[in-house]
């Protein structure tokens, strides 16, 4: 029996140093584990700081001709307005809002208020109408000065009309 508790001590012995040395080999690893994730923990970050750089770059090299053009566009837009403005003030100048005289403001339509009265257009029925015509002894009043007979043109060549041009003597 002595045998067996000397025997008993000495593994216990052995099993003490050996815990001591698990004991120690758990504490290194605790460590070198505790060290290791705080260096995972800081490439994770230095990762996604230079992913984040790298991302802010590509974005600002592709933006940059965009808000280039936009900013030309908007100048474009903006000179344009200003000048629709300033030509709409001219056109809308009249001889009431400004020095122009009246005979300056163009033909200006008139809108129509009266109301139709349903009847037909023209003179009464069986009225006989009068219209211009060229008078039968023409040759006669250009001979003796009286009026210049004169053929203009007025249709590009279509057709020839006469026109009688009154003198007063």
């Amino acid at each position: 029996m002595f045998r067996h508790v000397e025997e008993l001590t000495g593994k216990s012995e052995w099993q003490q140093a050996e815990i001591k040395e698990l004991r120690a080999e758990n504490r290194r690893l605790r460590t070198e584990n505790s060290s290791l994730r705080e260096r995972i923990e800081k490439m994770e970050m230095t990762y996604g700081d230079r992913i984040a750089a790298t991302v802010e770059q590509v974005i600002e090299r592709a933006t940059k001709p965009l808000y280039g053009r936009i900013e030309k566009l908007e100048e474009d837009g903006s000179r344009k307005d200003t000048e629709i403005l300033r030509l709409k003030a001219q056109i809308n100048k009249d001889s009431s809002n400004s020095s122009k005289p009246p005979s300056g403001n163009g033909f200006k339509k008139v809108p129509n208020d009266r109301e139709s009265s349903g009847r037909k257009t023209g003179g009464l029925a069986g009225h006989k109408g009068h219209t211009l015509t060229i008078p039968e002894n023409l040759e006669e009043l250009v001979k003796n000065g009286k009026i210049q007979h004169e053929i203009i043109d007025e249709t590009g060549g279509a057709e020839k009309s006469e026109v009688c041009i009154g003198l007063d003597n």
